[in-house]
């Protein structure tokens, strides 16, 4: 049985919601996602779906996970899936919205 984005996104509102007033839940969430996932959900993942579940490191604000690495040059169809654009600098700076 597999699980869309909008149940995932379901079951992770939950785990938010949970984790943060559940140190035990927290644990099982950290050391076996998976189980905890079956938990919430009463849904199996998927054998061979690998999941981690990490928490904030004291001291910082946000924590951000990065897309795979990926060696070599980007085709032309992975070029025409990048938006550019410009940002404009007040005083030198970012914007204060960004700042």
């Amino acid at each position: 049985m597999s699980l869309t984005q909008n149940e995932l996104n379901a079951i992770f509102a939950v785990i938010n919601e949970r984790t943060a007033i559940d140190a035990e839940f927290r644990n099982l969430c950290i050391e076996k996602p998976n189980e905890a996932i079956r938990l919430v959900s009463g849904k199996e993942v998927p054998d061979g779906v690998k999941i981690k579940i990490i928490e904030n490191s004291p001291g910082y604000d946000y924590t951000h996970v990065l897309p795979d690495f990926t060696e070599g040059e980007l085709s032309e169809d992975d070029i025409s899936h990048v938006s550019g654009g410009a940002i404009e600098c007040y005083n030198g700076g970012l914007p204060p919205n960004i700042v």
